[in-house]
């Protein structure tokens, strides 16, 4: 049973990897409406001349060269609130980013994953049971953006790989 929750847990994770739009997660904080008042805050205490920037550093804008990072007015905060909301797109023919390297691995470990959970429920016995948990975890180890995530990733499968031979 715990191996079985353990697996559960991590497909859980992968799916949500897979579901969170790369890029967006850096922007949405500052497009809640409660942030929205903690900016009239901060041109309270700081006076109505302060300004709000907002610097961003795009996966596609490091692919493409850009090695610093963008810097964002006030005026951006709508076309912020779109890419917020685009997030119902991923994982449908109409995302922008699917064909990306990050979530084109993504989508592949999750058939994976699934996988090597049906072989170690094949072979699933009491001596290797705790063997069994730990490749069921392996998953955990996948976090971050791209630079960090690909990476990962790769020594995921492979150790994945090792353990299921």
């Amino acid at each position: 049973a715990s191996t079985a929750m353990a697996a559960a847990s991590r497909l859980a994770a992968l799916e949500a990897a897979r579901s969170s739009l790369v890029g967006a997660r850096p922007c949405a904080p500052f497009i809640h409406s409660a942030n929205v008042k903690r900016r009239s805050g901060i041109q309270l205490e700081l006076g109505p001349r302060t300004t709000i920037t907002y610097h961003l550093h795009p996966p596609i804008m490091r692919a493409l060269g850009l090695h610093h990072k963008l810097k964002l007015q006030r005026s951006a905060v709508p076309a912020l609130r779109v890419l917020r909301a685009s997030k119902q797109l991923r994982g449908t023919m109409a995302d922008p980013f699917r064909w990306a390297k990050v979530r084109r691995v993504e989508r592949a470990m999750i058939p994976e994953f699934i996988d090597a959970i049906a072989t170690l429920n094949r072979r699933l016995g009491n001596d290797n049971y705790d063997e069994s948990v730990e490749i069921a975890t392996l998953p955990d180890r996948v976090r971050g953006y791209e630079d960090i995530k690909l990476p990962r990733a790769a020594a995921y499968r492979a150790e994945l790989a090792r353990r299921l031979r």
